[in-house]
């Protein structure tokens, strides 16, 4: 039985939820110029960058409090090359995002976005496929952490928020989605993809409900 916290999906609220930030990382995902900010490659692709625009305080309240109660913090960034050659297939199913300069990791369009700039020592993932863990070296170094849960939050929902849950699952870690600190293009493939993960990945939560369990769990 998958658990759903998150108010609007099930009307639960966020009651129940409990973290140890000592075994839990907050994982940031792909919270880039690329994604939310209106001159970046996904609105210049003819995309709605507004929807994740939007959750930035949200995911800012997140990372406050992973800091404050010191969880693993770690920030994925969607990094190619120049010429693009190791975007796989990104550019076969998304066309439009191959524009000069997308996702080139040395420049504006992939930087992590300023209000939420990784601090010294925290783990910044560059990744060329949706997930944060295929071809990183993530899960290993999570597991030398004695990391048994991941919080994930950012952007696309179902996309690379949704692929780098399903594979956090298969390497075992429990999976919470904080669902008002993620976004999507619509809100169809929002909610379907919460829907989703919510029935086979792991546990819907809010913002506020994960920030106060991780308050708490600081406290313990």
């Amino acid at each position: 039985m998958i658990h759903t916290y998150a108010s609007g999906l099930d009307g639960a609220g966020g009651r129940g939820l409990e973290l140890d930030p000592a075994s839990t990382a907050l994982l940031v995902v792909d919270m880039q110029n690329a994604f939310c900010d209106e001159a970046g490659s996904l609105a210049r692709s003819g995309l709605d960058h507004r929807p994740a625009a939007a959750v930035v305080p949200t995911v800012a309240s997140l990372l406050a409090a992973a800091r404050n109660g010191g969880a693993h913090v770690v920030h994925t960034r969607y990094s190619l090359r120049a010429d693009h050659g190791d975007a796989g297939l990104l550019f076969e199913v998304a066309p439009a995002l191959r524009l000069p300069g997308a996702l080139v990791g040395d420049d504006w369009d992939a930087e992590i976005v300023p209000a939420l700039t990784p601090w010294p020592g925290e783990r910044v993932v560059d990744k060329t496929r949706y997930s944060a863990f295929f071809g990183t070296g993530l899960a290993e170094e999570l597991r030398a952490l004695d990391v048994g849960t991941v919080v994930v939050c950012g952007v696309t929902t179902n996309v690379c928020v949704e692929g780098t849950a399903r594979d956090a699952f298969a390497h075992d870690l429990r999976v919470v989605v904080v669902a008002d600190a993620t976004a999507a293009v619509d809100d169809d493939l929002h909610t379907s993809s919460l829907r989703s993960m919510a029935y086979g990945i792991g546990t819907l939560s809010t913002a506020a409900a994960t920030v106060a369990a991780l308050t708490e769990g600081a406290r313990r």
